[in-house]
This record gives C-alpha cells, structure tokens and sequence, in this order.
C-alpha cells in the first residue's frame, strides 16, 4: 500500500522536529529554517533538517517574536514548483533567535489536539544560535487555497492503494475496497488468402491501427481524498479508470516497445525464417510445406501452424473527483457572522478536479515499462493465443 500522505498523530507531534523530517502538502507556504532543505517531492513539501531540534524551547528562549502583531494566513497563490533557493530567514530578536513561518499546511483530523477547518494548519518554529530549533505554535490556518491536480502528471506509480499485476491485466484497489481492473484485449488480426494457404505462395498477414481500451472505470465514490489517500467528507464522486493502450517502437520512449508486433511462424524445421519483427501492420511469409499432421484448432478444424502474433501495450490511468470548498461571501446584513467576519456567510461550493498519468509496470516487478501479450481475435472471431493458419498443397490436373 502505498500512503499518499504521512499524517502527525498527536504523540507523534511531539517528536515532529526530533524525527528532523517534517511532510507539509504543496500548499504549505512560508520560510525554511537554517541548516534545513525545503523541497517538493510527490506534491508534498518537505522540510528536512539537520543539527539539534526539539519540540520545546530552550530554558531562556522566548515563545514568540517580539513584538510580533500580525498572524499568518492572507491568502495566496499555491506555490506549483520547488523553490530554486531556500528563503531568506525573518530577521533575528535581541536574543539572537530567528522565528520561520509555514502558512496552509495540512494534516490529520485532530492533531495536536485541534480541530480546524480543512484540517489546515499555520506552524511558527523558532531556532537560536547553539541551541538548535523548537515550534513555538501550531494554530488554525484561515485564507487557504488547495492547488489544483493538473492533467498529465507524468509516469510512475499508480495511485492505488493496492497493485495487481499479471497474466495480461493489472487490478488497482482505490479507496477501501473498491477495485477497477483491466486485461490486454484481443488484437484482431487476419491473413490473405482466407480461409487457407497455398504452398510456395506468398501469404499476407496484418494487424488493424494501434488500439487503445475503452476506460475501465469504478463508481463514483464518496468520502475519500485521492491526494492524501484517506476519508474525509471534503471529497466526493472520485472515479477512477484503467485502460490499455498498443504501442510500437519508438514508443514508449522511457524504454521503447521493440516492433509493432512479432511474428512467430511455427515452420518446419527447414522452413525459413522462423519468425521476425516488424516495423509494420503487415508482414508477408511463404510456407514451403503444407501443414498437414499440425494441431486441428482453427477453422473447420484442419491441421494448421501455430502461428504467434506478440503485441506491446502501456497502462494509462485517470481519476476525476469533487472537492468542497467553504468561502465566506459578502450578504450586506450586519447579522450575518462567517469566521468573525460581520456582513459575510459561509458559502459551500463542490469544485471538479482530476489528474492523469501512464504506469511504469517495471515499479510492479515487470522487466520493461510495457507488457506484451499474444491475445488475439482470429478472423471467425475466436478469442485464442495462437493464430490456426492452414497450408495445403496445390495438386497438378492431369487430363487423358
């Protein structure tokens, strides 16, 4: 399972900068302490320090800035790249301490022994010369915008819980238990001449475009946050869709399909060549002996080479959700109170979202990026591995 979001308990508040690795969401806003790196990895902001750090200020050290009036929480554009350099520091006290802002950054319900709209957070540490760092408060954040997922997040790992891979198919687990599968389908393929081939002459066999599945989808579900991977009534309608899409070389470029398809032709011993791939929907061979005493499989059940059609495909995902967003909106009645605010009410809209991506199937054991798969509809229709291809031989007519 893969947690999408690591969450502070309360006792592990406690050992939240003795751990030195702090996890904020991409919204999270603000200065990075000294000695420490601010980046974003998986849009997740991440706050590594090293040096000392404790939960509690030294005996001596002042619990906030002086003179310090203002709290955080206007509301600004979420920040959508990493910072190409750390932030400069808010200038020190006389006792040489240096108080750094983190603005909008979410945890779980409850930590730290709050209960805040959205689950959003403002963080004020502080760090003194030789003394090292503390957290001089954690409050409520207010004025706090989610940055919205965009399409085309890229390739990696699916954002499953779970991951089923194999046999053809992959299978994501989403939410507790919901689970949405997809197989590699039949690639139709055909062959001229039809039903049947003719000794020493040359057959053609094709292949139709490049396919892609139709979208494998789940319901809709209800009460689950697709970004921090956990139940939250801020969330609704999350839908989530698998799909298979046949790919040939050059693609996909992080490590290329080798062919459009490889044909394994299933000759004789002294039959040439045994197989091939090609660059191509089509492919031409000439069977130079008939294909009596070869399995009864295909059409009307006459003897026939096996032949093998080897075909590459990617995985593709996408997930749309609804998020609830609570704004406050000015009604002009003195009565009206939203977050202390006169004149104004709460106001609850349902905002669309969603992101996209293609699955590198080597993070589930695979040794390439795609899949292959020999699964084919034949011309009559039938779901099989292997392609039935009568031979026959042309006898002379001797007339008297």
């Amino acid at each position: 399972m893969r947690n999408k979001l690591r969450r502070f308990s309360r006792s592990f508040a406690i050992g939240f900068f003795v751990s030195l690795a702090i996890v904020y969401a991409a919204s999270a806003q603000g200065s990075c302490p000294p000695g420490c790196k601010c980046h974003y990895v998986d849009n997740q902001f991440i706050v590594d320090c090293s040096g000392k750090a404790t939960s509690v200020p030294p005996t001596g050290e002042p619990t906030d800035s002086p003179g310090a009036t203002d709290e955080p929480g206007a509301t600004r554009e979420p920040r959508e790249t990493p910072p190409n350099e750390t932030p400069e520091p808010r200038p020190t006290n006389s006792s040489g301490t240096q108080f750094f802002d983190l603005h909008c950054v979410p945890l779980g319900a409850g930590d730290f022994g709050l209960s805040c709209p959205r689950n959003m957070y403002d963080i004020r540490s502080a760090c003194g010369a030789n003394l090292g760092c503390w957290i001089v408060y954690v409050r409520c954040a207010d004025g706090c915008l989610s940055p919205t997922p965009k399409p085309g997040t890229g390739v990696g790992p699916l954002p499953c819980a779970d991951v089923d891979f194999g046999g053809g198919g992959i299978q994501c687990t989403v939410a507790w238990d919901t689970r949405v599968s997809a197989r590699i389908p039949p690639l139709p393929v055909g062959y001229l001449p039809f039903p049947r081939g003719i000794v020493y002459d040359a057959m053609q066999f094709n292949l139709p475009p490049l396919m892609v599945q139709g979208w494998q989808c789940s319901p809709p579900i209800d009460g689950w946050d697709p970004l921090a991977w956990a139940p939250s009534g801020n969330f609704r309608k999350l839908v989530f869709c698998l799909r298979w899409r046949q790919v040939k070389h050059p693609d996909p470029i992080p490590d290329p399909a080798p062919a459009w398809a490889q044909w394994t032709w299933d000759e004789r011993p002294w039959g040439s060549p045994k197989g091939e791939f090609t660059l191509k929907r089509e492919v031409n061979h000439t069977y130079v002996t008939s294909s009596a005493e070869k399995p009864t499989n295909g059409l009307n059940n006459l003897p026939s080479y096996q032949v093998q059609v080897r075909t590459y495909w990617i995985v593709e995902w996408k997930e749309t959700w609804e998020r609830r967003e609570e704004i406050c909106v000015h009604t002009g009645s003195a009565g009206d109170v939203c977050q202390g605010r006169l004149g104004m009410r709460k106001e609850t809209r349902w905002l669309a979202e969603g992101r996209d991506g293609v699955a590198d199937l080597r993070e589930y054991g695979n040794g390439n990026f795609w899949a292959s798969s020999t699964r084919i509809k034949t011309p009559w229709g039938a779901d099989m591995n292997v392609l039935p291809v009568p031979v026959i031989e042309v006898q002379g007519v001797i007339e008297k």
